[in-house]
């Protein structure tokens, strides 16, 4: 993110709302740092879904960490698909290749950009965030995203040799089994689990560490929860717009700290497909296989604000859409044409239906999106 936030300062405007979003889940359904890891790997979707079980431990077993080492699974990705070949160029054409955009997510970005300042802020590699924009139209300063260069890793035969070794032996492990945390008094104890978990430390927080490529990871910035969160506080120092005129949508775990923000702030914050943390974050929770919704919503509240959102949560229904007025009756009416036997799921979020809503919107996400997000 950079000087691009200053846009609306060249033609003299100050807006008084914005939206902000994530992309996989509301933009993207693959999931493409798994998809670009089978693709140069042997193996190598069992190999994500070992490295992004890991990247959630959270005890260090007393462990001291050499410097630079991490469980992020960004960083734990990075050495062992540049040692199969990968190139920011092959990333980039991947990513074009592999992309996959949510029905309707094209038509909603466009008119929501079109309507006020719009970003996106992602945990997705910059490679293939750049074919998002470009399929999108959309202004590459505007998004934030995880930077991983793979042309300064350069790795000799030796380490390259070795990190292939790891890979297959990472593919041997059974990632459910894993720990993440310690167990609990009384819990049973799997060997197996920890000794897998010993292995990846060995790997990522010992040997990696002391080959000679390993300063060149100091590179990449990896997008997380609280890296989200300092680009939420940036795009509100730039756009001067604060917090309680922000919508922001979210899909993935990442997702959940943002948005509590923006609904402590007085925003909307509203979960589409939402991972369990980011519904229990939110004040409305979408479910729907389609993202037109979100541009109704949107729209709903840059015109009239977050009451005229709850009041149409509330009256939620075709008949109640095909009389409304507004400025947007053919975005109603479109949205309507859509969903002849029913519209998609919109909930306020609420004490009492946050367990329901979140197992619905899981339950969505298992069946309708390629790999996990």
């Amino acid at each position: 993110m950079g000087d691009e936030y200053n846009h609306l300062d060249d033609i003299g405007l100050m807006e008084d709302r914005q939206f902000i979003c994530s992309s996989h889940g509301l933009i993207t359904m693959n999931d493409n740092a798994k998809n670009l890891c089978a693709r140069f790997i042997k193996n190598g979707s069992k190999v994500y879904d070992v490295l992004s079980r890991y990247e959630e431990v959270s005890v260090f077993q007393g462990k001291t960490m050499k410097e630079g080492a991490s469980r992020d699974l960004i960083r734990t990705m990075a050495p062992l698909l540049r040692a199969n070949g990968v190139t920011d160029q092959a990333a980039y054409l991947f990513g074009k290749e592999d992309l996959k955009l949510m029905p309707g997510a094209e038509r909603a970005m466009k008119y929501i950009s079109d309507l006020q300042p719009t970003f996106i802020n992602t945990s997705s590699i910059e490679q293939h965030m750049m074919s998002v924009a470009e399929k999108l139209g959309f202004n590459m300063g505007n998004i934030n995203s995880s930077v991983l260069p793979f042309e300064p890793i350069v790795i000799n035969k030796k380490e390259s040799k070795e990190l292939r070794e790891f890979c297959t032996a990472i593919s041997k492990m059974d990632p459910k089994r894993i720990p993440t945390t310690l167990p609990e008094q009384g819990e049973p104890y799997d060997r197996d689990g920890w000794e897998m978990l010993v292995e990846l430390d060995r790997i990522f927080l010992d040997l990696i560490p002391d080959m000679e490529f390993f300063p060149e990871l100091g590179n990449i910035t990896s997008v997380g929860a609280n890296e989200k969160s300092y680009t939420l506080l940036e795009i509100r120092r730039q756009s001067s717009i604060d917090f309680d005129s922000t919508l922001y949508v979210g899909s993935g775990p990442t997702d959940h700290q943002v948005l509590d923000i923006v609904r402590d702030g007085g925003g909307l914050a509203v979960s589409f497909n939402g991972a369990a943390a980011t519904v229990r974050n939110a004040d409305v929770a979408i479910i729907s296989p389609d993202a037109t919704v979100v541009a109704v919503i949107a729209a709903e509240y840059y015109n009239e604000g977050i009451e005229a959102v709850y009041e149409l949560i509330k009256n939620w229904n075709v008949d109640y859409l095909r009389e409304k007025e507004g400025p947007d009756k053919y975005l109603l009416n479109t949205f309507i044409k859509k969903y002849p036997n029913g519209l998609p799921e919109v909930i306020r979020v609420n004490n009492k239906n946050v367990r329901s809503v979140t197992e619905r919107s899981e339950e969505f996400r298992k069946k309708n999106y390629q790999n996990r997000i």
